[in-house]
């Protein structure tokens, strides 16, 4: 009698862990899947674009430049080693708080992703950059994953020059 009350308390133990054991697997075989479609996501070509446009960034304007941009492309900002200030999204900004906020902060270049800025808004960011002294980058010099995702003015030549002289002292 002892002996099969042994057996069947063994038995249950037996089941609960292996009941124990197969949620654990599934649990882990769950996060695994996910975990890699999360890295086979294509979320990876933009950080590649970002990174590619943060190189093109460095090139240009060399190590500590000031970028204003797009919050979502901050990583752009990282790989140029810049200062990087996210810019405000809504459609007032373009109007406003771009002018003011590049002439404060002597932004070296600005970003503008196209998904998050109105078309219609384009004629007064081209007014603004004529007045703030920073040139559109002609869309086939930007790196190929940045094409048509993002606009990019860029301050060149002397203006840039004295406007790091300035920053720096």
């Amino acid at each position: 009698m002892l002996g099969q009350r042994i057996a069947a308390w063994n038995a249950r133990l037996l089941r609960r862990t292996l009941q124990w054991q197969l949620g654990v697997a599934t649990v882990l075989a769950v996060v695994a899947v996910v975990g890699v479609a999360d890295a086979l996501d294509t979320r990876y070509g933009s950080r590649v674009a970002k990174a590619e446009l943060g190189r093109f960034l460095l090139r240009k304007l060399g190590a500590d430049a000031q970028i204003a941009g797009s919050p979502q492309w901050h990583m752009a900002g990282f790989c140029a080693q810049a200062n990087y200030q996210p810019l405000p999204e809504n459609d007032v900004f373009c109007r406003t708080m771009l002018a003011d906020f590049s002439a404060e902060y002597q932004a070296d270049a600005v970003l503008i992703s196209r998904d998050h800025f109105p078309r219609e808004h384009e004629p007064t960011l081209l007014a603004i950059r004529d007045r703030l002294g920073l040139r559109l980058v002609d869309e086939q010099q930007l790196p190929p994953g940045c094409r048509g995702e993002e606009m990019v003015l860029l301050r060149e030549g002397p203006a840039a020059i004295d406007a790091r002289v300035i920053r720096d002292r």
